[in-house]
């Protein structure tokens, strides 16, 4: 982005914590408009069986464009995208350039599983992306815990375990700083879903992490 040697591509897959209009990857496309405002911005999320048409989140003043994919669909497991759906999501619109970020935002589908398979059920989807763009670099969001009860730590735990073992993928650590601050309600609009103060907690991470980037790069 910094060089404007072409435009990039930004991919998010995730659930219903980052699927809505007011939630951190809308968000972030306004962001990094501000940021960067010699590039115009496009944004579409997913819907159903493909992306929905492009927002035009700003338009820059040079020739460049930064694209966020975001898919990220409810009720959904990082999986998700990586069968009927790959062509779509991943393969087609990434066929001639592939995404300069990876971005991971799952876990609260993933309940009820032994830390082994949790781990697989990460692991999995992120392979099959990496053995298709082996020079992307990913990103992996630890969200915010359930307010109600302390069943998303195991898979924190193994979101963090994931990120170490590869050595490559940088952890964004919502689920810490809202364990810090005691799980209040007002981060929430249901015992899940982020309020727009919590989504701030999510937008924070991922915009501090880009930031830090533009000094040292994801990878």
């Amino acid at each position: 982005i910094e060089r404007g040697a072409r435009d990039v591509h930004i991919l998010v897959i995730g659930d219903s914590t980052g699927n809505n209009d007011n939630e951190w990857p809308r968000l972030f496309a306004s962001w990094i408009a501000q940021q960067y405002p010699t590039h115009s911005v496009s944004y579409r999320v997913w819907s159903s069986t493909d992306y929905a048409s492009a927002v035009a989140v700003a338009a820059g003043s040079g020739a460049r464009t930064i694209r966020i994919w975001n898919g990220s669909i409810a009720g959904s497991q990082p999986s998700h995208l990586m069968g009927e759906h790959w062509a779509n999501a991943i393969g087609t619109p990434f066929a001639s350039t592939p995404p300069d970020l990876v971005v991971w935002n799952h876990g609260h589908n993933l309940l009820g599983l032994t830390d082994e398979v949790l781990r697989g059920q990460f692991l999995g989807p992120m392979e099959q992306v990496r053995l298709a763009f082996p020079g992307a670099p990913h990103a992996m969001i630890a969200q915010a815990p359930d307010q109600t009860n302390d069943t998303y730590a195991q898979i924190a735990a193994q979101i963090m375990r994931v990120c170490s073992d590869r050595g490559d993928t940088l952890v964004l650590d919502v689920y810490s700083q809202v364990m810090a601050l005691g799980k209040p309600g007002s981060l929430y609009v249901d015992s899940i879903h982020p309020s727009e103060a919590g989504t701030q907690i999510y937008l924070g991470a991922v915009t501090a992490a880009w930031t830090s980037a533009r000094i040292q790069p994801f990878a």
